[in-house]
Protein backbone atom coordinates (compact mmCIF):
# COMPACT_ATOMS: atom_id res chain seq x y z
CA UNK A 1 0.00 0.00 0.00
CA UNK A 2 1.52 3.43 -0.96
CA UNK A 3 1.86 6.56 1.24
CA UNK A 4 1.34 9.41 -1.12
CA UNK A 5 3.06 11.92 0.64
CA UNK A 6 6.33 9.62 0.97
CA UNK A 7 6.35 8.94 -2.51
CA UNK A 8 5.69 12.63 -3.49
CA UNK A 9 8.27 14.10 -1.39
CA UNK A 10 10.59 10.75 -2.69
CA UNK A 11 10.19 11.66 -6.08
CA UNK A 12 11.09 15.29 -6.09
CA UNK A 13 7.81 16.43 -6.64
CA UNK A 14 7.12 20.10 -7.85
CA UNK A 15 5.50 22.88 -5.53
CA UNK A 16 2.12 22.60 -7.14
CA UNK A 17 2.10 19.08 -5.12
CA UNK A 18 2.11 20.55 -2.22
CA UNK A 19 -1.58 20.28 -0.90
CA UNK A 20 -1.43 16.46 -1.15
CA UNK A 21 1.69 16.20 0.43
CA UNK A 22 0.65 17.97 3.38
CA UNK A 23 -2.83 17.40 3.54
CA UNK A 24 -3.76 14.23 2.14
CA UNK A 25 -4.50 11.22 0.48
CA UNK A 26 -4.16 8.91 3.06
CA UNK A 27 -3.30 6.13 1.80
CA UNK A 28 -6.28 4.00 0.01
CA UNK A 29 -7.36 0.51 0.72
CA UNK A 30 -7.23 -0.54 -2.52
CA UNK A 31 -6.13 0.46 -6.27
CA UNK A 32 -9.13 1.55 -7.38
CA UNK A 33 -9.36 4.10 -4.27
CA UNK A 34 -6.19 5.51 -4.94
CA UNK A 35 -6.66 5.99 -7.95
CA UNK A 36 -9.89 7.73 -7.81
CA UNK A 37 -8.36 9.50 -4.87
CA UNK A 38 -5.72 10.97 -6.51
CA UNK A 39 -7.43 12.00 -9.50
CA UNK A 40 -10.06 14.24 -7.33
CA UNK A 41 -7.66 16.67 -6.58
CA UNK A 42 -6.87 19.31 -9.05
CA UNK A 43 -3.18 17.89 -9.52
CA UNK A 44 -4.51 14.60 -11.05
CA UNK A 45 -1.30 13.16 -12.48
CA UNK A 46 1.32 13.99 -9.85
CA UNK A 47 1.14 10.48 -8.34
CA UNK A 48 1.36 8.82 -11.74
CA UNK A 49 4.33 11.07 -12.24
CA UNK A 50 5.89 10.61 -9.05
CA UNK A 51 5.90 6.80 -9.30
CA UNK A 52 7.09 6.63 -12.70
CA UNK A 53 10.16 8.88 -11.94
CA UNK A 54 11.23 6.60 -8.97
CA UNK A 55 10.62 3.61 -11.69
CA UNK A 56 7.57 1.85 -9.30
CA UNK A 57 5.30 -0.12 -11.15
CA UNK A 58 1.64 -1.37 -10.31
CA UNK A 59 -0.44 -3.06 -12.66
CA UNK A 60 -3.64 -3.10 -10.77
CA UNK A 61 -2.72 1.06 -9.72
CA UNK A 62 -2.00 1.56 -13.49
CA UNK A 63 -5.33 -0.61 -14.53
CA UNK A 64 -7.54 1.89 -11.97
CA UNK A 65 -5.57 4.99 -12.63
CA UNK A 66 -5.85 4.88 -16.34
CA UNK A 67 -9.52 3.67 -16.44
CA UNK A 68 -10.71 6.85 -13.94
CA UNK A 69 -8.20 9.37 -16.05
CA UNK A 70 -10.13 8.40 -19.22
CA UNK A 71 -13.32 10.10 -17.78
CA UNK A 72 -11.11 13.36 -16.42
CA UNK A 73 -8.91 14.30 -19.23
CA UNK A 74 -11.11 16.98 -19.90
CA UNK A 75 -10.27 18.85 -16.49
CA UNK A 76 -6.83 17.95 -17.10
CA UNK A 77 -4.56 21.10 -17.81
CA UNK A 78 -1.86 21.25 -20.44
CA UNK A 79 0.91 20.54 -18.39
CA UNK A 80 -1.23 17.29 -16.32
CA UNK A 81 -1.40 16.34 -19.98
CA UNK A 82 1.72 16.43 -20.98
CA UNK A 83 3.15 14.73 -17.20
CA UNK A 84 0.51 12.28 -18.04
CA UNK A 85 1.95 10.78 -21.28
CA UNK A 86 5.42 11.30 -20.37
CA UNK A 87 4.25 8.80 -17.10
CA UNK A 88 3.10 6.32 -19.21
CA UNK A 89 5.87 6.00 -21.70
CA UNK A 90 8.83 5.90 -18.85
CA UNK A 91 6.71 3.35 -17.01
CA UNK A 92 5.80 1.10 -20.26
CA UNK A 93 2.50 1.32 -19.72
CA UNK A 94 -0.07 1.15 -23.59
CA UNK A 95 -3.68 2.04 -23.02
CA UNK A 96 -4.73 2.55 -26.38
CA UNK A 97 -8.26 3.95 -25.18
CA UNK A 98 -6.55 6.40 -23.09
CA UNK A 99 -4.10 7.62 -26.02
CA UNK A 100 -6.92 8.15 -28.24
CA UNK A 101 -8.36 10.01 -25.74
CA UNK A 102 -5.51 11.79 -24.85
CA UNK A 103 -4.71 12.70 -28.52
CA UNK A 104 -8.34 14.50 -28.83
CA UNK A 105 -7.96 16.43 -25.82
CA UNK A 106 -3.94 17.51 -26.29
CA UNK A 107 -5.29 18.68 -29.77
CA UNK A 108 -7.29 21.18 -28.38
CA UNK A 109 -5.49 22.46 -25.81
CA UNK A 110 -1.83 22.02 -27.70
CA UNK A 111 -1.11 26.00 -27.73
CA UNK A 112 -1.12 26.57 -23.64
CA UNK A 113 1.48 23.33 -23.70
CA UNK A 114 4.91 25.10 -22.60
CA UNK A 115 8.79 23.78 -24.40
CA UNK A 116 9.58 20.53 -22.41
CA UNK A 117 5.44 19.84 -22.49
CA UNK A 118 5.90 19.88 -26.00
CA UNK A 119 9.13 17.97 -26.11
CA UNK A 120 7.83 15.82 -23.00
CA UNK A 121 4.84 14.92 -25.24
CA UNK A 122 6.35 13.88 -28.33
CA UNK A 123 9.00 12.13 -26.83
CA UNK A 124 6.16 9.72 -24.86
CA UNK A 125 4.34 9.27 -28.46
CA UNK A 126 7.73 8.24 -30.75
CA UNK A 127 8.06 6.10 -27.37
CA UNK A 128 4.96 4.39 -27.23
CA UNK A 129 4.69 4.89 -31.30
CA UNK A 130 1.54 6.41 -31.12
CA UNK A 131 1.07 8.10 -34.56
CA UNK A 132 -1.64 10.47 -35.31
CA UNK A 133 -1.24 12.80 -38.28
CA UNK A 134 -3.71 15.44 -37.42
CA UNK A 135 -1.73 15.31 -33.85
CA UNK A 136 1.51 15.51 -35.59
CA UNK A 137 0.65 18.72 -37.48
CA UNK A 138 -0.79 20.33 -34.58
CA UNK A 139 2.45 19.89 -32.34
CA UNK A 140 4.24 21.35 -35.45
CA UNK A 141 2.67 24.21 -35.76
CA UNK A 142 2.33 25.10 -32.24
CA UNK A 143 6.07 23.77 -31.71
CA UNK A 144 7.79 26.33 -34.71
CA UNK A 145 6.15 29.44 -32.52
CA UNK A 146 7.85 28.19 -29.57
CA UNK A 147 11.16 27.22 -30.46
CA UNK A 148 13.36 29.93 -29.30
CA UNK A 149 12.38 29.10 -25.80
CA UNK A 150 13.09 25.30 -26.34
CA UNK A 151 16.16 24.53 -24.10
CA UNK A 152 18.75 21.80 -25.20
CA UNK A 153 17.41 19.30 -23.80
CA UNK A 154 14.03 20.27 -25.19
CA UNK A 155 15.44 20.27 -28.80
CA UNK A 156 17.11 17.28 -28.77
CA UNK A 157 14.50 15.36 -27.05
CA UNK A 158 11.94 16.85 -30.27
CA UNK A 159 14.23 16.06 -33.14
CA UNK A 160 14.52 12.68 -31.93
CA UNK A 161 11.10 11.80 -31.57
CA UNK A 162 10.51 13.77 -34.96
CA UNK A 163 12.83 10.84 -36.70
CA UNK A 164 11.71 8.17 -34.85
CA UNK A 165 8.16 9.09 -35.72
CA UNK A 166 8.86 10.08 -39.40
CA UNK A 167 7.91 13.34 -39.30
CA UNK A 168 9.37 15.43 -42.13
CA UNK A 169 9.02 19.25 -42.27
CA UNK A 170 11.34 21.78 -43.87
CA UNK A 171 10.01 24.35 -42.53
CA UNK A 172 10.26 22.55 -38.95
CA UNK A 173 13.49 21.54 -39.78
CA UNK A 174 14.84 25.24 -40.58
CA UNK A 175 13.45 26.47 -37.34
CA UNK A 176 14.77 23.78 -35.52
CA UNK A 177 18.62 24.23 -36.80
CA UNK A 178 18.25 27.94 -36.51
CA UNK A 179 17.89 27.38 -32.66
CA UNK A 180 19.92 25.07 -32.04
CA UNK A 181 23.10 26.55 -33.84
CA UNK A 182 22.64 29.27 -31.02
CA UNK A 183 22.46 26.94 -28.18
CA UNK A 184 24.69 23.95 -29.34
CA UNK A 185 27.68 24.40 -27.09
CA UNK A 186 24.97 24.25 -23.88
CA UNK A 187 23.99 20.14 -25.59
CA UNK A 188 25.07 17.58 -23.52
CA UNK A 189 26.90 14.27 -24.46
CA UNK A 190 23.61 12.52 -25.13
CA UNK A 191 22.03 15.61 -26.47
CA UNK A 192 24.52 15.85 -29.02
CA UNK A 193 24.30 12.07 -30.28
CA UNK A 194 20.86 11.94 -30.25
CA UNK A 195 20.22 15.38 -32.49
CA UNK A 196 23.31 14.23 -34.88
CA UNK A 197 21.46 10.77 -35.66
CA UNK A 198 18.03 12.38 -35.96
CA UNK A 199 19.42 14.60 -38.35
CA UNK A 200 20.68 11.84 -40.27
CA UNK A 201 17.49 10.01 -40.02
CA UNK A 202 15.38 12.78 -41.22
CA UNK A 203 18.25 13.38 -44.17
CA UNK A 204 19.00 16.95 -42.84
CA UNK A 205 22.06 18.15 -44.32
CA UNK A 206 23.09 21.36 -43.18
CA UNK A 207 27.16 22.01 -43.13
CA UNK A 208 26.96 25.14 -40.79
CA UNK A 209 25.48 22.84 -38.37
CA UNK A 210 28.06 19.78 -38.70
CA UNK A 211 30.51 22.02 -38.46
CA UNK A 212 29.25 23.51 -35.50
CA UNK A 213 28.59 19.99 -33.66
CA UNK A 214 31.67 19.04 -34.52
CA UNK A 215 33.35 21.85 -32.44
CA UNK A 216 30.99 21.33 -29.48
CA UNK A 217 31.81 17.22 -30.00
CA UNK A 218 35.53 17.82 -29.78
CA UNK A 219 35.16 19.39 -26.35
CA UNK A 220 33.08 16.75 -24.83
CA UNK A 221 34.48 13.59 -26.39
CA UNK A 222 35.61 12.58 -23.11
CA UNK A 223 31.51 11.92 -21.84
CA UNK A 224 29.98 10.13 -25.16
CA UNK A 225 29.50 6.55 -23.70
CA UNK A 226 30.24 4.09 -25.99
CA UNK A 227 26.25 3.78 -26.90
CA UNK A 228 27.27 7.45 -28.26
CA UNK A 229 30.21 6.44 -29.93
CA UNK A 230 28.85 3.75 -31.73
CA UNK A 231 25.63 5.91 -33.36
CA UNK A 232 28.15 9.11 -33.71
CA UNK A 233 30.42 6.51 -35.71
CA UNK A 234 27.32 5.06 -37.43
CA UNK A 235 25.92 9.25 -38.14
CA UNK A 236 28.77 10.61 -39.12
CA UNK A 237 29.55 8.41 -42.02
CA UNK A 238 25.58 8.69 -43.57
CA UNK A 239 25.94 12.53 -43.15
CA UNK A 240 29.60 12.69 -44.63
CA UNK A 241 30.74 14.29 -41.66
CA UNK A 242 34.84 13.49 -42.40
CA UNK A 243 37.47 15.42 -39.61
CA UNK A 244 40.62 13.79 -39.06
CA UNK A 245 40.72 15.54 -35.32
CA UNK A 246 37.44 13.51 -34.43
CA UNK A 247 38.74 10.01 -35.68
CA UNK A 248 39.39 8.56 -31.88
CA UNK A 249 35.47 8.35 -31.51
Amino acid sequence: MWHWSRLLLRSGAPDSARPIIEHGADAAADAGGKAATALQDPIPVIVLWAAAKLGIKDDAFNAAWFNVAKQKLFDLNAQALANSLWAAATMGIKDKAFNAAWLSMAKQKLFDFNPQNLSNCLWAAATMSIEDKAFNAAWLSVAKQKFFDFNPLDLSMSLWAAATLGIKDDAFNAAWLSVTKQKLFDFNAQALSDSLWAAAKLGIQDEAFNAAWLSVAKLKLRDFNSYNRTRIRWTTAKLGIVDKAFTVI
